[in-house]
C-alpha cells in the first residue's frame, strides 16, 4: 500500500522537477535517479520479503518473477551510483568514459540474462508439470 503512494507521489515530484529545474534535456537529474533507486530497490525488497512470509517460498526458484527482481536489484545498485558522477563525462575525461561504458555494457548484460535465465527456468518448470492430454480417436 505504502510502495503504491510513494510511486504516485515520486511520479507527481519528478515530472515537476523534470519542469522547473531547467534540466530536462541538458544534464541528468540526480534528485529523480535517487529517489527512483530507493523506490524501485525498496520494492524488489519487498517482493522477498512477500516470498520469504508466505509459502511461495518453496518453489520459488522456478518464477521469472524471482530472477527478473535479482537482475533489477543488481542493476540498480550498480548503474545509479556511477550516474551521479556524470558530471565527469566530458570529452576530456575519457577514462571516466571508458569505465562507464563498461559498467554499463556489463551491468546491461548480467540484468538481460537474469531475464532470459528466469524465462527458460520457468519454461523448463511449466513443460515439466504439463501433462499430455490423450484423446480417443474414433
Amino acid at each position: 500500500m505504502y510502495l503504491k503512494w510513494a510511486l504516485v507521489i515520486f511520479i507527481f515530484f519528478a515530472i515537476l522537477n523534470m519542469i522547473f529545474s531547467g534540466q530536462f534535456f541538458t544534464s541528468y537529474i540526480t534528485s529523480n535517479i535517487i529517489i527512483g533507486t530507493f523506490l524501485v530497490v525498496a520494492s524488489v525488497l519487498a517482493y522477498f520479503y512477500d516470498i520469504l512470509i508466505t509459502d511461495r517460498v518453496i518453489g520459488f526458484y522456478k518464477h521469472v518473477f524471482l530472477y527478473m527482481a535479482v537482475g533489477i536489484l543488481i542493476w540498480y545498485l550498480v548503474i545509479p551510483p556511477t550516474e551521479i558522477y556524470v558530471d565527469y563525462f566530458l570529452e576530456e575525461n575519457e577514462y571516466f568514459i571508458q569505465v562507464f561504458a563498461g559498467v554499463l555494457r556489463y551491468a546491461n548484460i548480467f540484468m538481460y540474462s537474469m531475464f532470459a535465465l528466469g524465462f527458460y527456468i520457468e519454461y523448463r518448470s511449466e513443460k515439466k508439470s504439463m501433462t499430455p492430454v490423450y484423446t480417443s480417436s474414433e
